[in-house]
Formats: C-alpha cells, sequence, structure tokens
C-alpha cells in the first residue's frame, strides 16, 4: 500500500507551527486517508446553511461535532449531536454546538462545525502507538465510547511491543480486559474479532 506521506507532513508541520499538540478532527481524518484507513464521510461547515448542504450530499442522518483547537473533549462542551435527519434538525443543531461551544469556552479558537455521516452501531475501540527507539512499538488498545466512559477504563489496558510487521488481530485479542464483552455481548452488532485480520 502506498502511503502519502508528505500530506501528513504538511498537517503534523502546520499544528506544531501553530503550537499546538493535537490535531482537529478534520485534520484527523486527513492522515487516516493519507494511510488509507477508511473514515466515515465528511465535510467543514462554517455556517448553517453549510451544514445543511454537506448533510443533504452525505445523505441523512447525519452527526454534528465542533471543530475547534482549544476544544479537544466535544462531547463535555456540548459539542455533539447524533441522529440529526432533516435539515430544519441540521440548522438547529449547528446553531446549538456553537452556543455551547461558546458557552463552554468563551475564547475558543472556532473553526466550523464538523458535518459527519452516521455509521451504524458496532464495537469501539480506542487504538494509538507509540514509536521506540528500537524496532517495535507498543500498541495501547483497549475501551472506547460509551464503555470508556461509563467504566473509565484507560484504553491502555492492553500494551504489547510487537515488531514493526502485520499482525493478526485474532492472535492477541484475548489479551484485552474488554475480549469477552467485544466476541459476546456485542458479537450480534458488529464483526466477530479474527474475521477482519487487516486491523493491524
Amino acid at each position: 500500500m502506498n502511503y502519502d506521506r508528505a500530506a501528513v507532513r504538511t498537517v503534523l508541520d502546520q499544528a506544531r507551527t501553530e503550537g499546538r499538540t493535537a490535531l482537529t478532527a478534520p485534520e484527523g481524518k486527513l492522515v487516516c486517508e493519507a494511510y488509507g484507513i477508511p473514515v466515515p464521510n465528511e465535510g467543514l461547515a462554517t455556517s448553517a446553511q453549510d451544514a445543511v448542504r454537506l448533510a443533504q450530499e452525505i445523505g441523512y442522518p447525519v452527526v454534528l461535532k465542533i471543530v475547534s483547537t482549544d476544544i479537544l473533549h466535544k462531547t463535555e462542551a456540548g459539542g455533539v449531536l447524533t441522529g440529526l435527519a432533516s435539515a430544519v434538525e441540521v440548522e438547529q443543531g449547528y446553531s446549538a454546538i456553537l452556543a455551547n461551544a461558546r458557552a463552554y469556552q468563551a475564547e475558543a479558537r472556532i473553526l466550523g462545525v464538523q458535518v459527519q455521516q452516521m455509521l451504524p452501531a458496532a464495537q469501539e475501540v480506542i487504538v494509538g502507538v507509540t514509536p521506540t527507539p528500537a524496532l517495535a512499538s507498543w500498541w495501547p488498545l483497549g475501551w472506547a465510547g460509551c464503555w470508556w466512559k461509563c467504566c473509565r477504563i484507560s484504553p491502555s489496558v492492553w500494551r504489547r511491543q510487537r515488531a514493526r510487521r502485520r499482525s493478526r488481530c485474532s492472535t492477541i485479542s484475548p489479551e484485552l480486559q474488554c475480549y469477552a464483552v467485544y466476541v459476546g455481548l456485542l458479537a450480534s452488532t458488529a464483526r466477530r474479532w479474527g474475521t477482519d485480520r487487516k486491523c493491524f
């Protein structure tokens, strides 16, 4: 697979120039696309009319999320609305999200509102990577979404040093504390571990 490392470098350099240590969601999307990681359809709206137009192009229902370099935890700021199914809901949602963000942090730099395709229910995990000087990396993997919110379990529940090569989820996933939940309680609504061997 070919990776667009130049595109990634452009995104990271811009963040570094602005003195930021975190990317916005649209910037994260650019990085994912550069590495061939599938992401939901989306666009950045800077007005309610833009939001409605994007929602119609993407198709309802959609999700709205605040985009701000100063607000990283969007849910706490009231900056996320899901399941919007009409132009009226999107227009009202756009205004509500901006008002919530300004009430949460008045001086925040707001770039707009992300209009995103709403995906069906599925398993949700947090995945990260921390390079090491040796030819290996640490891969945190664990709970995400409502599971993390409710249980407050750190995504670092699973860390394993592995060589930088493709590995199969089915050979490592049983080590997760949340493995039983993913293959048991949620099996009816999402893929079972081992069916998609391109996770890593």
